[in-house]
């Protein structure tokens, strides 16, 4: 029935997630999964099929920009070392979707409030629909829920000193799909010394 209206995943968002997650039950893997998907998509611009880790990648200057190819961090979308995505209450009768990046308190998590539209807008992205075709709002708060993300990945790697480089090599890795729709990592590396 729902596939006639214009929110197709109208009765997988109610039933499945909203009322398991209000009945203090836990989300499917697969829908977690599509929505990493769709989140990634966005993330990085490319149509990629990876679900199992969330990508977090940037344009070397602007988070806002249409396509990242410039890879930051994987999470671990299973709780894995502090980082995980999960679907959860978040109070009241509204649901989030949260991700962890780091098990210091100093780190908090970042949340997405889940709403049908937001959903929809991620799954349809998943199953590979253009961001801007659906909704610009959302595209806007996807974006900025990822600029959150990139902050408190700034405040974990301040707290380990992940960026503590003495050397005078500068490298980073470039994002690029291969074959499967997989993304892969190519390093670059750069001298700095002159």
């Amino acid at each position: 029935m729902w596939e006639l209206t214009t929110f197709q995943y109208a009765g997988e968002f109610l039933n499945d997630v909203y009322r398991r997650v209000l009945g203090e039950q836990k989300v499917s893997t697969h829908i977690v999964s599509r929505l990493v998907r769709g989140l990634n998509r966005i993330f990085t611009g490319l149509l990629t099929k990876s679900q199992d880790e969330l990508i977090l990648a940037t344009s070397g200057s602007n988070s806002q920009a249409k396509v990242s190819k410039i890879f930051e961090e994987a999470v671990s979308v299973p709780r894995k070392r502090g980082e995980s995505v999960t679907i959860k209450a978040n109070g009241g009768d509204s649901v989030i979707l949260e991700v962890c990046l780091s098990l210091s308190p100093n780190v908090s998590p970042v949340s997405l409030n889940l709403q049908l539209i937001r959903y929809e807008f991620l799954s349809r992205v998943a199953d590979g629909a253009l961001p801007g075709s659906f909704s610009r709002e959302c595209y806007e708060d996807i974006l900025a829920f990822k600029s959150k993300l990139l902050t408190n990945l700034d405040k974990r790697r301040a707290e380990e000193q992940e960026d503590a480089d003495t050397e005078s090599q500068l490298a980073f890795h470039i994002l690029r799909l291969n074959g499967e729709g997989m993304l892969e990592k190519k390093i670059v590396e750069v001298n700095t010394q002159l």
